[in-house]
């Protein structure tokens, strides 16, 4: 720089800071508020659609094993767990209404294909048809568990508690029904 520029800059930029003309400030633009997304605890991926997926693929599967089943055991089992499976889906139904929620009407892509494959199994029916329950039950355990324990809504923390025990004795007799072959 030389000196002459300095000179200017040492002499001009405080008599610029001194100047009476103000120019206007750009108006502050807000953006618009975006509405938060009601959290409910029937969304997509929460317990409530969960449980349902669950239960609804245990009710359809086992409506499957009362007829497709080989051994008569497996086909009580299949009986006592539509059943058993059949409130707890219409609980969660009216618990998703009551709180401006739904379910979903049909299985999920995974379940529609585990239903598929287990309609095609011949011979070894009950065998997969036992594995699928345990799988699926074993979930369900897993979901009234982190649901009781970390839970916000009081319905479904009631009942994942008052299905803990039903679902764990389902699991214990549907692995003990597959040891058996």
């Amino acid at each position: 720089m030389t000196h002459r520029t300095a000179l200017a800059l040492i002499v001009f930029l405080p008599l610029a800071a001194c100047s009476t003309t103000r120019f206007p400030a750009p108006p502050m633009v807000m953006p618009e508020p975006v509405p938060a997304r009601p959290v409910t605890p029937f969304a997509d991926g929460s317990f409530g659609t969960r449980a349902s997926e669950l239960n609804r693929f245990v009710i359809e599967a086992s409506r499957l094993a009362v007829r497709n089943a080989r051994r008569p055991a497996v086909r009580a089992i299949a009986q006592r767990l539509v059943a058993a499976h059949m409130p707890d889906m219409q609980n969660l139904q009216q618990m998703a209404e009551r709180q401006g929620g739904s379910l979903p009407a049909s299985l999920t892509t995974r379940a529609q294909t585990m239903m598929a494959d287990l309609e095609k199994s011949r011979r070894a029916f009950d065998h997969d048809y036992l594995l699928d329950m345990i799988n699926a039950h074993q979930d369900l355990v897993s979901a009234y568990r982190a649901e009781m324990s970390e839970g916000g809504n009081s319905d479904l923390k009631g009942f994942a508690t008052a299905n803990l025990g039903p679902t764990e004795r389902h699991l214990a007799e549907l692995m003990r029904l597959a040891g058996q072959r």
